[in-house]
């Protein structure tokens, strides 16, 4: 038993190791502001689903207006997926007074359908640009982040895959667990094998999109993930960057239901997800989850090392991890976290059998 434990953190040790390795890769070939660039759009399109946002549209506004332009043709589309709230005439009262880029407001029609994924499909087709940057209506931006985006789209740039963060009042917990999915996005994609992008944060070609919307459309959820795995299996050129100002900040789940349902829509679709690698490391990293605790079945005090040893292993990649984007992590909310971390995944292996999740007033199939 002593020599599987040990074997075993080893393992687990240098898995993180070449995870760090990854991301650090990323990072060294993201280009600078200050880098000049092989290529650069002449122009491209901004694209914003917007579904019950009105409270989330003013700081997303104010951080477009803040971004520093150089000289391109930039657009924005705001997609109104059918928002009850009053976003639409907020964001139109937004806008209204010197808003520094040419902008569409579109909304879906009742033939049209509802759902992020057919609004997208509606502003892609309003679209003429080469590049798409698809974000989320409820994101803040650095002001450097739409020039360092420029910087880093190249001649044969496909699809370029950006990072997320969480801020703000969202639970704790959530910006532990998700600051781990973007540590091994990236890492993964720095080893050679992109498995996972977010849709809150994207760069793609127009035409590539509309031509893999056949692909993502069937449920409500996985726009980003069947983006990605259309275009690896048509071998289109997937590239990821990483630096502090390509972030997109968003606010996470206001109530533990809220976030509880989005990860439910998230485990609902990895049935469909065939992406090489994807499963083989989700099932390893969520086995290694409840592995403390079947050590501890048969030897207390073996599986209670083992614990102790993994806890301080992952804060200590996830603490490096998050310092890219100046982030601090106290030590007793991730050990807590990880203590959680078994009764949270058994909930989302039972969870989409039982609960038909819900999205901003909807019940979502996924």
């Amino acid at each position: 038993m002593i020599l599987f434990v040990t074997v075993l953190i080893a393992m687990h040790f240098l898995l993180l190791w070449k995870l760090n390795e990854g991301v650090r890769n990323v990072i060294k070939s993201t280009q600078g502001n200050t880098f000049p660039t092989i290529y650069k759009p002449k122009d491209f399109t901004i694209i914003i689903p917007i579904r019950n946002e009105k409270h989330n549209l003013n700081l997303l506004i104010q951080s477009l207006r803040n971004q520093r332009l150089e000289d391109y043709s930039s657009k924005i589309i705001f997609v109104n997926d059918h928002s009850n709230d009053g976003s639409l005439s907020n964001l139109q009262s937004l806008i209204e007074d010197n808003f520094p880029f040419e902008t569409s407001i579109l909304s879906l029609l009742e033939h049209e359908g509802s759902g992020k994924k057919n609004a997208l499909l509606k502003a892609n087709n309003e679209a003429t640009s080469e590049f798409i940057i698809q974000i989320d209506a409820d994101t803040i931006l650095t002001e450097n982040w739409l020039n360092s985006i420029m910087h880093n789209v190249q001649l044969d740039t496909d699809l370029l895959v950006l990072p997320v963060s969480i801020e703000g009042s969202a639970q704790w917990f959530e910006k532990l667990e998700f600051s781990a999915l973007q540590f091994v996005t990236f890492g993964m994609a720095g080893n050679g094998f992109p498995i996972l992008c977010n849709g809150a944060n994207l760069v793609y070609r127009n035409c590539h999109w509309i031509t893999s919307f056949g692909a993502i459309r069937n449920g409500d959820s996985g726009d980003d993930i069947f983006l990605l795995q259309d275009f690896m299996q048509k071998n289109r050129n997937i590239k990821y960057a990483y630096s502090r100002n390509l972030f997109a900040k968003t606010h996470g789940a206001k109530h533990l239901t809220d976030f509880m349902h989005q990860r439910l829509r998230w485990a609902g679709k990895n049935k469909n997800v065939s992406i090489p690698k994807y499963k083989s490391v989700m099932i390893y990293l969520g086995i290694l989850q409840f592995m403390p605790l079947i050590i501890c079945v048969f030897n207390l005090s073996i599986g209670l090392v083992f614990l102790v040893f993994k806890i301080v292993l992952d804060y200590y990649f996830i603490k490096t991890y998050r310092l890219h984007n100046e982030e601090k992590t106290s030590f007793s909310l991730f050990a807590l976290s990880a203590l959680l971390m078994p009764i949270y995944l058994s909930t989302l292996i039972v969870g989409p059998t039982l609960i038909n999740p819900k999205w901003k007033g909807r019940k979502v199939n996924v």
